[in-house]
């Protein structure tokens, strides 16, 4: 027989009471254990699930902003040391400096129509008064001429088999074109 610390019996526990009793008193407390588990522990894990979660985001935070913090330290570092190594090689090559300032601005000018260095590269003594009329003409050419060589890279084209050394384009034009 089983024994409480107390010496007594569990048998005598429920002395004077009757076994149907007894009975009520175990489905009571299961259907109060049942009725806790199904109401109470969605409350239960919503209130840990809220508890996790705030947790959560507080390490998200905290990496958040570490991390943050390490990569503004690294491009301050990073800055600094591009404005050094720019110091030494200005301080190792004087004239290079300015040299490389004055080829980006030549080739910058050759390449807008609008300034006389793009007209003089291109064998004008200075921009033309119609410089707008031969940029379209320009234009147009050079759509020509992508048109051409498109069309010299598409085999269901005469293009293709012309610039092959065909007058135009076989009768068996698929095996010759694989």
């Amino acid at each position: 027989m089983a024994k409480k610390k107390d010496n007594t019996t569990f048998e005598s526990v429920g002395k004077g009471k009757s076994k149907s009793s007894n009975r009520l008193h175990v489905a009571v407390i299961v259907l109060i254990a049942a009725f806790s588990f199904k109401y109470a522990s969605p409350i239960v894990y919503s209130k840990l699930d809220n508890l996790f979660s705030k947790n959560t985001q507080n390490r998200k935070a905290k990496n958040e902003a570490r991390n943050e913090s390490i990569f503004n330290e690294l491009d301050d570092y990073s800055s600094l040391y591009s404005s050094v190594l720019t110091q030494k090689y200005n301080q190792e090559n004087p004239n290079k400096a300015s040299l490389d300032d004055d080829n980006n601005d030549n080739h910058a000018n050759q390449l807008n129509p609008n300034n006389d260095a793009y007209w003089q590269s291109r064998g004008y003594d200075e921009r033309p008064d119609n410089w707008e009329d031969l940029m379209q003409e320009e234009d147009e050419e050079t759509k020509a001429n992508l048109d051409n060589y498109s069309n010299q890279l598409n085999p269901y084209n005469d293009a293709y088999w012309q610039s092959r050394g065909y007058d135009e384009r076989t009768d068996d034009w698929r095996e010759q074109s694989k």
